[in-house]
């Protein structure tokens, strides 16, 4: 599955943050962060996850392709 991985260096936890998916567009809001980008595919939004590991400061969003 194709995957995202923004720079989350600021964020101390994912409820910092406000992710969302639509099938052609990602938005994520939140500590010092603001983007909004289009996707290259559509993807699948009710079957996409974040993961964010506070040890790393890494967030990953896994965005299902339709």
């Amino acid at each position: 599955r194709p995957s995202l991985q923004p720079d989350a260096s600021q964020v101390r936890q994912l409820s910092q943050l406000s992710l969302e998916l639509a099938e052609k567009k990602l938005r994520l809001e939140g500590c010092c962060y603001k983007l909004e980008a289009p996707l290259p595919l559509p993807i699948d939004p009710d079957r996409a996850a974040a993961k964010f590991s506070a040890k790393s400061q890494r967030l990953k969003i896994t965005v299902p392709e339709v």
